[in-house]
């Protein structure tokens, strides 16, 4: 998060420097400083590249990719690459630069793709080393859409203790990895001897990239392949850890710009007492990704572009009075100089959860898919779903011959088993059963009439069953019946992605349920009653999974089979759900209550709103169209199942992106006694993070500078917005009229056209570092609610490369105005890179 935040104060603390120092360069578009990593040579060839390319494979690499360097964009020769020598991140040692003296208004690639600088004099000693935005590198640049195949040749980093092999078979290609004995360390210190077992195989069938990127004209990063696993996964553990495990990762080059990144890691995350033995068979078909539009090289909008299919089966051994995920972690990205422009992540594997409480055990264990995308430095979900595998309650003693496999709310269904005692053995029971269905609200029991078949498995379909209601067997001929057990529903949790006020768009998930005893019941009551309208067929178990892309990695037969028998036994919730929301403006405080002594300050709790609408799930999501969100909201989506309420966590309400300022044709002019600056326009760029409505209206831009030094004071403007700012030159403040752009919809673009501004400062030496303070606003009026962004430089504490350097990393480098007292700092993550997300910042 801190490297996030120092490219937005770096172009910030900087910026008049640049100014003042005749170089006639606009650095707020800089996206942070070169590091060590960065200089660190990226070409050595992995060893199992090496030898899939001695076995005649080929890496895959971008094709076609056409780009215009900058005029001032000059490679930078390995002599000159040599001598590059940091003192820290973004300090640039002078001394070593024996006979390269980088020249400040030039900007230097490297061609490996591995970076770009520029560099500017603090002092005699030391120079800052700055990474420019893509704008500032590139006239043109696209990556022209295709599809980029992934071999063991392009291995960039593997784990010596698993197995890596591949294998070409017609038109399918295979990379396996194989588990011997395989230990993953949960405690480093050794301290409690925790770690989990991994026995067996993962197989990649066709790992391929689809990618596209442009400056005017959209991205596209989509990590495809087909997975299965065949995995036994031992653990005995007790304590709170999270480990990531590297298995494999691998690169595909983009010709002397960058790279597209693929790694897959194991995960193991515990919490609590375990012990669990699970044999895992999973069949994964994925199409990870996102696109949209992009305008100047940042990201204009979000659009998932991901699909999957699951089958899965696990036979699980499990004590547990905690939580542990055990799975696979794959993740894909792209860099052009070094610099992130996606991020792409997704994690499968199983989930338990489980307790035991006095004489009872409960347990869940299942599937858990979640994929993740960084924009503008925060986190995005594309999905996160959950489907129980293995669930129960049952009596925690020996000699159970009755047991209650689910007592269905949702359904209306009790599905069991019984058997009887044959001398030392147990057999099926076959024969007439009761079931006994206490209600929450009292009485004596209901009585249900079944029979169970040769396997000893009832179902009875048509019970009105709710929470709070409990359900035993009674035996004929058998003075007791078994311990009442609770009802439940099939769906263990609703997860809320994103709430978009902008496009009136809710997107989530409702955990599934693989459950034979749903299907059956269907099946049963299908049968019994052909006309009739009740729970089951109302709520069929089998959601209609249209829109997931089935040609992602076309399945064998085989695949196909055991995917379409999973989806058969898949419960998935469809109906009612409501979305609640509140202010999140801090509330404030009531008159204090005369009584005489001191009761403290209450505070009126928040008032909270109602949005409602039907989910009807798709590859186990949810979206939920026509709500009414505002920016500054917090929203929570809720579900009533029979009285089981799930509710999911509150998320911020997002919809508006807000670009920074840039600036065009920008020209310093300076004498003795004097400086002036010039731009041929200047504009915002706003636009819908999901929705395509081109936002419409007013927005105000102001951009200046407070200086050190003392100005006339009808040179100087006050500023309500930045009262600190009493030395300040206003550049522009401006309110325009948004305008959309041709071709880009959704798009708008609020602009000042030409401007000048003059003061009496005279120029300084580019050695010196002028601790001026450079503010910025943008505001754009949306549902009575300000957003955009404002912020204004703190005061200086030293000049030298160190005293900057440590400024920069400081996180709270800022001192916020007004309306920004309250201000989270991670929402300017991206600033200077990526257009920042809506918000007032309260």
């Amino acid at each position: 998060m801190k490297r996030h935040f120092l490219k937005l104060i770096i172009g910030l603390f900087l910026l008049p420097a640049a100014l003042l120092g005749q170089q006639t360069i606009d650095l707020t578009s800089y996206s942070g400083f070169v590091t060590a990593r960065d200089l660190q040579s990226d070409i050595v060839q992995h060893p199992l590249a090496r030898q899939a390319m001695l076995k005649n494979e080929k890496p895959g690499v971008f094709k076609n990719v056409t780009y215009q360097l900058a005029d001032n964009v000059r490679v930078l020769s390995p002599e000159q690459k040599s001598q590059l020598q940091l003192k820290g991140d973004g300090i640039l040692d002078r001394s070593a630069l024996t006979s390269f003296n980088p020249d400040p208004e030039a900007i230097y690639v490297d061609r490996s793709g591995g970076f770009a600088f520029q560099a500017l004099a603090v002092d005699d000693n030391d120079m800052m080393i700055l990474k420019p935005g893509l704008s500032k590198i590139f006239t043109e640049f696209n990556i022209p859409p295709q599809e980029v195949n992934l071999t063991l040749a392009n291995t960039s980093e593997s784990n010596e203790d698993v197995a890596t092999t591949s294998q070409q078979v017609a038109d399918k290609y295979f990379i396996d990895f194989e588990f011997k004995n395989y230990k993953i360390v949960l405690d480093s210190s050794g301290k409690s001897g925790a770690f989990i077992t991994l026995n067996g195989n993962i197989k990649l069938t066709n790992p391929a990239i689809e990618a596209s990127y442009s400056k005017n004209n959209g991205y596209n990063l989509t990590f495809k392949a087909k997975q299965t696993l065949d995995l036994t996964a031992d653990a005995t553990i007790q304590l709170k850890k999270e480990v990531k495990v590297p298995i494999w990762g691998s690169k595909a080059e983009i010709p002397d710009l960058g790279k597209c990144e693929i790694g897959l890691f194991a995960v193991v995350s515990t919490e609590g007492l375990i012990s669990l033995h699970a044999e895992i068979q999973q069949g994964l078909s994925l199409q990870l990704g996102v696109k949209g539009g992009t305008f100047y090289y940042v990201p204009t909008s979000f659009k998932n572009n991901s699909g999957y299919d699951f089958s899965y089966a696990m036979d699980t051994e499990l004590r547990l009075n905690a939580k542990i995920f055990t799975g696979f972690l794959c993740t894909a990205g792209m860099k052009v100089y070094g610099m992130s422009l996606i991020d792409v992540k997704v994690s499968t594997g199983i989930e338990a959860t489980g307790k035991i409480e006095d004489n009872l055990i409960s347990a869940d264990a299942g599937i858990r898919a979640n994929a993740q995308w960084k924009m503008l430095g925060k986190k995005k979900t594309l999905f996160d779903w959950y489907c129980s595998i293995i669930k129960f309650d049952k009596p925690n003693y020996a000699g159970y011959k009755m047991m209650i496999h689910e007592a269905c709310a949702y359904g209306d269904f009790i599905a069991g088993q019984v058997w009887r005692a044959q001398g030392l053995d147990t057999l099926p029971y076959k024969g007439n059963v009761k079931i006994l269905v206490k209600k929450a609200s009292g009485g004596s029991p209901q009585i249900f009439n079944t029979s169970s078949d040769e396997t000893g498995v009832f179902v009875v379909t048509d019970v009105p069953l709710k929470k709070g209601d409990k359900v035993a067997i009674q035996m004929p001929g058998v003075q007791n019946v078994s311990p009442y057990m609770d009802v439940s529903i099939p769906f263990k949790e609703i997860r809320l992605y994103h709430a978009d006020y902008y496009a009136g768009v809710a997107e989530g998930s409702v955990a599934a349920r693989k459950s034979e005893w749903y299907r059956m019941a269907t099946a049963a009551n299908s049968e019994t009653n052909a006309n009739s309208t009740n729970r089951v067929a109302l709520n069929p178990g089998v959601a209609n999974r249209t829109g997931v892309n089935r040609d992602v990695v076309r399945p064998t037969s085989k695949a196909l089979e055991n995917f379409e028998k999973f989806m058969q036994n898949l419960v998935q919730y469809s109906g009612p759900v409501t979305f609640e929301t509140m202010e999140t403006k801090r509330v404030q405080p009531m008159t204090r209550v005369k009584t005489g002594r001191n009761t403290g300050t209450q505070v009126k709790p928040p008032k909270v709103k109602v949005n409602r609408g039907n989910i009807k799930p798709v590859a186990g999501n949810f979206s939920v169209q026509n709500l009414d969100f505002a920016p500054e909201q917090k929203v929570r989506a809720t579900v009533n199942i029979e009285g089981f309420i799930l509710r999911s966590e509150w998320v911020e309400t997002e919809g508006l992106v807000f670009s920074a300022i840039e600036l065009e044709d920008l020209d310093f002019q300076g004498s003795h006694n004097s400086s002036s600056l010039s731009a041929g326009n200047s504009f915002v760029m706003v636009t819908p993070l999901r929705g395509m409505k081109t936002p419409t209206g007013n927005i105000r831009v102001l951009k200046g500078v407070n200086y050190s030094e003392s100005l006339p004071a009808n040179e100087t403007t006050t500023l309500s917005e930045f009262p600190d700012a009493g030395n300040a030159v206003v550049w522009f403040d401006k309110t325009v009229a948004l305008q959309p752009v041709s071709g880009k919809e959704g798009v708008a673009v609020g602009e000042t056209g030409p401007w000048n501004v003059s003061w009496s400062l005279s120029p300084v030496s580019a050695d010196r570092f002028a601790c001026n303070r450079p503010f910025e606003l943008v505001s754009y009026t949306y549902k009575e609610k300000t957003l955009g962004y404002e912020y204004i430089m703190e005061r200086c504490k030293g000049g030298s490369a160190a005293d900057i350097r440590n400024a920069l990393e400081g996180m709270r480098s800022m001192e916020m105005q007004q309306k920004l007292q309250s201000l989270d700092i991670k929402k300017l993550d991206g600033r200077i890179v990526a257009p920042k997300v809506q918000g007032q910042f309260h």
